[in-house]
């Protein structure tokens, strides 16, 4: 239950809100939002856009700045979706990792951010900016239940959440939260929707610019939505193969307290 507390702790995160957490990586628990439905398995061979992401990955192979790339923990992790531009929500599948016990579990979107919110600082910049302008953050709070009994391997609990898509300017950036005694203890890595033309579809594509950014030693998260995309290549083979199904990582941090 999303109680007056609840959404007042939360509001004095977010207020608050500091890039720094992503340094606290939690190894205990981790969520990933799972798409079952592979949206290339079922594309023509030659098809332009599954030949693009296929060459992408070909590059990386034994490439030694794609193996030690670890800039991805500084971005805001986008999951795309089906194209539909008249869809406002997704149903969302979720696996949580991890055996969390006395806690209380929350969904939070945050909705005024404006764009790019590409990374951490972004987000920390456009935050600040609205607090000390006089504004209140937008925030959508659900409590999510995770109820042990109902999951056949107590390790993995699955839940679904409608997510807003960002159609019509919208801007919905969400973010998992935990509280025990009263306090945030761990929050997960941002995410947000992006349609799949956005994605790989289109010139100056999100992933063509994050596979940029990598050809030119720039920051970037193009590491992450590869190893999401494609299976690890094994016995050198060169041409990699689409996973079945699509799990993207969400990854939970420490918030440590002065008190």
């Amino acid at each position: 239950m999303v109680t007056e507390e609840v959404e007042q702790i939360i509001r004095e995160f977010f207020n608050n809100f500091s890039r720094n957490f992503i340094n606290n990586l939690n190894t205990d628990i981790m969520i990933s939002l799972d798409l079952t439905d592979n949206l290339f398995r079922r594309r023509m061979r030659h098809n332009t856009t599954t030949i693009t992401l296929r060459n992408m990955r070909i590059n990386t192979i034994n490439n030694e700045l794609y193996n030690n790339n670890f800039d991805g923990s500084t971005f805001i992790k986008r999951i795309f979706y089906r194209n539909n531009f008249n869809i406002n929500q997704i149903l969302s599948e979720f696996s949580l990792h991890g055996s969390p016990d006395n806690i209380n579990f929350y969904l939070v979107r945050l909705n005024n951010i404006f764009n790019p919110y590409r990374t951490y600082d972004d987000t920390e910049n456009n935050v600040r900016r609205i607090i000390e302008n006089g504004g209140e953050l937008h925030l959508t709070i659900h409590d999510i239940d995770i109820n042990l009994n109902n999951n056949i391997n107590e390790n993995i609990i699955n839940f679904s959440i409608l997510l807003n898509t960002n159609t019509f300017r919208s801007n919905n950036l969400y973010s998992f939260v935990i509280i025990a005694d009263g306090q945030v203890q761990q929050v997960s890595s941002f995410f947000s929707l992006i349609n799949l033309k956005q994605f790989c579809k289109r010139q100056h594509s999100f992933i063509d610019e994050h596979y940029q950014r990598f050809l030119r030693s720039e920051p970037n998260d193009f590491k992450y939505y590869m190893e999401v995309l494609f299976r690890t290549p094994n016995n050198n083979r060169r041409i990699p193969r689409f996973n079945n199904e699509f799990h993207f990582p969400i990854n939970f941090y420490n918030i440590h307290h002065n008190n």
